[in-house]
C-alpha cells in the first residue's frame, strides 16, 4: 500500500490467466474498471523512497470486485452447438462421428485430424461451400462401402490444411489455465 494522488482509496490489480493478463482497478464507491498496459505502468511507477503504508479494512472487497470483473471478462463463450437439422456441416457431422467410434483402425495421427475437423466443424470455422462438397463426396464414397480410411482420404483431399491450422489470434490469446492474481496495490487517496 502506499499514498496516490486521487481522492479516495482504490485497489489495482493484476490478473493473469494462461497468456491473458487484464488490469482492474476498484473503489469503493463504483464498480471495477480495467485498464491498459500504460496506464497501469504509469500508476505502478514509484519512487524509490516511497514510504510503504499499512492495507486499508476494504482491501479484500475491493479485490472481491476486482476478480469478479476479471471472470466475467475472461468466462468462457459457450461452444455453439449444432442440432438436429438438414444443413450440409450437421449431416457431415454426423457421418464423421459414426466412423470416429471405431478407432481401431486409425493410428494416432489420423484420429487426431478426425477430431480436429469435427471440432472445426462444430464450431462454424469451415465455409459453406467446403462442407457442402464435403457432404456430396462422402455420401458417393459411402454408396460404395463404407470404408472408414476411404472417407478419412476424402476428408484430407477436400479440406485445405490452412483451414485447421490454429489461427495466430487463437494462440496468442491461450486463455486456459487457472486464473491467477500476480500483484495487488492498494492505493491510498490524499
Amino acid at each position: 500500500a502506499r499514498k496516490y494522488k486521487q481522492k479516495t482509496n482504490n485497489l489495482l490489480t493484476y490478473f493473469r490467466k494462461g497468456k491473458l493478463q487484464k488490469f482492474f482497478i476498484s473503489a469503493p464507491q463504483r464498480e471495477s474498471q480495467e485498464l491498459d498496459f500504460i496506464t497501469t505502468a504509469k500508476i505502478l511507477e514509484i519512487k524509490e523512497n516511497t514510504k510503504r503504508e499499512k492495507i486499508g479494512s476494504n482491501f479484500y472487497d475491493l479485490l472481491e470486485k476486482n476478480k469478479k470483473a476479471f471472470e466475467f471478462a475472461t468466462q468462457e463463450e459457450p461452444e455453439i452447438k449444432l442440432t438436429g437439422g438438414r444443413d450440409s456441416a450437421t449431416q457431415v457431422l454426423k457421418i464423421l462421428k459414426a466412423i470416429s467410434k471405431d478407432t481401431r483402425k486409425f493410428t494416432e495421427e489420423q484420429e487426431d485430424y478426425l477430431r480436429i475437423v469435427m471440432q472445426k466443424i462444430r464450431e462454424g470455422s469451415l465455409p459453406k461451400q467446403t462442407t457442402k462438397t464435403l457432404l456430396k463426396e462422402l455420401n458417393n464414397e459411402l454408396k460404395k462401402s463404407i470404408n472408414s480410411l476411404r472417407i478419412l482420404a476424402v476428408l484430407q483431399k477436400n479440406i485445405a490444411p490452412e483451414l485447421l491450422k490454429e489461427h495466430l489470434s487463437e494462440s496468442a490469446a491461450q486463455t486456459s489455465g487457472p486464473r491467477e492474481v500476480i500483484l495487488s496495490e492498494y492505493l491510498i487517496g490524499e
